[in-house]
């Protein structure tokens, strides 16, 4: 039981960088690709 919670929470920790490095890259891909969504 243990054992999953921390691994949820690392997947978590894991989800929140991407989306800060998402947040940091986005202008950029819009640039690139024009339109994106």
């Amino acid at each position: 039981m243990t054992e999953t919670v921390i691994e949820i929470e690392i997947v978590s920790d894991v989800d929140v960088e991407r989306d800060k490095a998402y947040k940091k890259r986005a202008p950029i891909l819009k640039e690139k690709q024009g339109t994106f969504c």
